[in-house]
């Protein structure tokens, strides 16, 4: 058995000699991802080529199924969805899968619906270093991670809701603070947390994030150490909701966007919120339900092809995010929004379908703490209002005016003193029940 574990162990040191290789070539461009003159178009032919070429090679039924040529361009690849994955886990898997380093990972994604994957290493912590650089990381600087861990519960009893975390994890957070707990009553103890750690550098889910800003605002605390910047990740960043944390913690939000099973990562990199899409880490399509690419301007679907993952590869991916697409800029997509999940669709009597994100707008979300959309009938929605500072029946009114008037549908309002959140910690915009 002894020689057997040794024997297989060998057999993958071709697969983390090629791994380093790359590594280093994809640290080396991302230096310059930032420079104005600089084009990755090359980059990115050659990052999908490769990539096509190993799978004809290493997914043969694959190709088998969806009777796809070698020499077919992107273009002429089927547009899968998890589902489609879930039916047909065994075609997806690599022959050479015995040669990788590979490891398991199951995400719940936006849905709720769990999704489990092989996956290979990837080149996210290059990524991650790129951005924290273009943040103004220096060695030394220290990162709060906000997520939905679950904690110990003689941890929480005693108000500890934060962890250290190892070394090796150091890009991603030198400390956890877990969202699960955070409430009016809890957020004192994690602002303590924060003024004693004195991070350089937050990252989190958006809401978490937020409702600290709101928190901070409405009490008029204010961190006695600098933050040099928040990045915002793994949920939808509202416009409103960039002013708010920049003022409550005096610094510049940064977003990032990705999947975890499609590969793909994108950032903002100015005052602008757009985003660039990496050239190295993933493909980006931007499709309409046709699934023809949209114009710049236009709003579509992500669909997304991953470079990282070579045991399987998630080739035309439908991520089911709405984004609008900003063209492509030296050989970089560019997104101008992204705008939220496809599910987020709220109907009329007459069965037409009203994207959550376009409704989205006015001022009003800044004045609640949560809320969430609850449809049990077509052309009816009950809207669940956790007040915050600053509500009042004026924005009420101004909800009638947008969903009633604009968007042809009845509204009720509930005002509630809690919203839950999902498993994993984020926000719950709508709760939808309809029979089709």
């Amino acid at each position: 058995m002894k020689i057997m574990h040794i024997r297989k162990n060998i057999m993958k040191i071709p697969f983390w000699g090629y791994y380093f290789l790359q590594d280093a070539w994809i640290k080396k461009r991302l230096k310059k991802i930032n420079c104005e003159n600089e084009n990755f178009q090359d980059d990115a032919d050659h990052m999908l080529k490769g990539l096509l070429s190993y799978a004809y090679k290493a997914f043969p039924a694959y190709y088998h199924k969806y009777q796809i040529d070698k020499d077919a361009d992107i273009s002429q690849y089927p547009i899968l969805s998890k589902r489609d994955y879930q039916k047909n886990p065994d075609i997806f898997v690599s022959k050479y899968k015995k040669f990788l380093v590979t490891d398991k990972t199951v995400t719940s994604g936006s849905t709720g619906e769990p999704f489990a994957f092989e996956v290979t290493p990837n080149h996210d912590p290059a990524h991650q270093k790129m951005l924290w650089d273009l943040m103004g990381y220096q060695d030394g600087d220290q990162i709060v991670l906000i997520n939905g861990k679950v904690m110990d519960e003689k941890k929480v009893k005693n108000h500890i809701y934060y962890v250290k975390r190892e070394e090796k994890n150091k890009l991603y957070g030198d400390y956890m603070i877990s969202c699960l707990y955070l409430t009016d009553q809890t957020a004192p103890y994690y602002f303590e947390f924060l003024k004693k750690v004195k991070p350089d550098y937050i990252k989190g889910y958006t809401y978490a994030v937020f409702r600290l800003a709101q928190y901070a605002e409405a009490h008029g605390i204010k961190l006695e150490h600098p933050i040099k910047g928040i990045q915002l990740t793994s949920e939808m960043v509202l416009d409103y909701q960039i002013p708010i944390i920049e003022r409550a913690f005096n610094t510049k939000v940064y977003m990032q966007y990705g999947q975890a099973e499609a590969g793909m990562f994108a950032y903002t990199y100015d005052d602008t919120h757009k985003y660039k899409c990496s050239p190295v880490y993933g493909y980006m399509e931007v499709l309409d339900k046709n699934g023809k690419h949209v114009k710049e301007g236009e709003t579509g679907e992500a669909v997304v092809t991953s470079f990282s993952n070579y045991v399987m590869p998630f080739i035309r991916y439908r991520t089911g995010d709405l984004v609008e697409y900003g063209g492509k800029k030296n050989g970089i997509v560019i997104l101008n929004r992204v705008i939220g999940r496809t599910q987020d669709i709220v109907y009329n009597k007459d069965k037409e379908g009203i994207s959550l994100t376009d409704y989205i707008t006015n001022t009003a979300y800044s004045h609640m703490l949560k809320w969430r959309i609850v449809q049990k009938e077509y052309g009816k929605i009950t809207f669940q209002i956790v007040k915050g500072p600053g509500y009042s029946e004026k924005d009420e009114e101004e909800f009638r005016e947008v969903y009633e008037k604009n968007g042809k549908m009845e509204i009720e309002f509930q005002y509630v003193h809690d919203l839950g959140l999902s498993k994993k910690g984020k926000s719950i915009f709508l709760d939808q029940y309809l029979e089709p």
